[in-house]
Parts: C-alpha cells; sequence; structure tokens
C-alpha cells in the first residue's frame, strides 16, 4: 500500500480530506505535491492484510481491475467505517452510504 502515509498524517493532526482513492492497479501516489484528494495505490497487495482504519468516516471512491477485488475493498472499507464508498470495476459498480 502506497500514498496512506499522508492521510495518516493529516487524521493525526486533525484534518482529514474530503475524500479519497483507492486505486487497485499501478499508479502514482504524488497527490500532496498537487494538492488533490489523497490516492493510495492496493496494486498487487494482498488486500485481507491492508489496514484501511484511515478510512474510518471519509468518502472513499474505489476502482480495480477485477470485480472481486473492488467487493473486497468496499467490504473493508465498510468494516472500517468509512462514510460513503463508491466501488467500480469496468461495467460494474456498487456502493455503501
Amino acid at each position: 500500500m502506497k500514498g496512506h502515509d499522508g492521510i495518516i498524517k493529516m487524521r493525526m493532526q486533525g484534518y482529514k480530506p474530503s475524500a479519497i482513492w483507492l486505486l487497485d492497479y499501478p499508479c502514482t501516489t504524488t497527490w500532496e505535491e498537487f494538492q488533490d484528494d489523497p490516492v493510495v495505490c492496493v496494486n498487487g497487495d494482498n488486500l485481507n492484510t491492508l489496514d484501511l482504519r484511515y478510512t474510518v468516516g471519509l468518502d472513499v471512491h474505489i476502482s480495480s481491475y477485477s470485480v472481486e477485488r473492488a467487493k473486497t475493498l468496499l467490504d473493508l472499507c465498510i468494516k472500517h467505517s468509512a462514510n460513503k464508498i463508491i466501488a467500480c470495476c469496468d461495467n460494474w459498480i456498487d456502493w455503501h452510504g
């Protein structure tokens, strides 16, 4: 997982982004440089070992190359009490909140 450290730092200082992106394909995570919405890359990660506690109360956008992985990320964000979540892959989409 790459790109989450800046989100954790923000949360520890009492701030939170309006939304974050969890991307499950190769991507850049230089969002802090450009003051964009935070991007976290989980490509190639074992999703069952991810610590997504930093998503508590956040709106999360999920995009994956696999419906199964997108559903897993959606379930993990629900488990960690993310606020609103939308997950997509090709022609599949689901949401919570």
